[in-house]
């Protein structure tokens, strides 16, 4: 009898995690920018208007020609709060090493905002599958790049 206690209660717990990430989870994975990146992209609730939705996903693109880009938008709220992975590769010249940087931001019309102390991350849709980017830093001027859907 333990044993089928046991099977129960594993059952139940198993259940549990399911319910708490829900059907609309996706754990993945991207190897990109030297690196390979864990996320997990949460498919916008229904109540929340196509205009936003349209953000949900993975953009893969270059700042400048020159530095590996990855936007990972992985929730969006009907309000167009965003939580987001930004991926970027190496810049020996700059001395910039591969990472990310998990972010939270704001969609305010058909541009996706993210800040980060001194810098500036403002991404414009321009049609389903393309964002026109623009990182400002204080001080240092900009850099722009395009990103396309994966």
């Amino acid at each position: 009898m333990p044993n089928i206690r046991l099977k129960t209660m594993f059952g139940a717990a198993t259940l549990s995690v399911a319910t708490l990430l829900g059907p609309t989870a996706n754990a993945q994975s991207i190897a990109a920018c030297e690196q390979t990146i864990q996320y997990n992209l949460i498919a916008p609730q229904a109540d929340v208007p196509e205009a936003l939705r349209a953000f949900s996903g993975v953009w893969t693109g270059v700042w400048n020609r020159q530095l590996c880009h990855v936007l990972i938008v992985e929730q969006v709220s009907k309000e167009g709060a965003v939580t987001a992975k930004y991926v970027y590769g190496s810049n020996p010249s700059s001395n910039i090493r591969p990472g990310f940087r998990q972010l939270s931001g704001k969609i305010n019309g058909n541009t996706l905002m993210l800040r980060r102390d001194d810098v500036s991350m403002d991404y414009k849709l321009v049609d389903p599958a393309t964002l026109a980017g623009t990182y400002s830093r204080a001080g240092n001027g900009q850099v722009t790049g395009t990103f396309k859907k994966q």
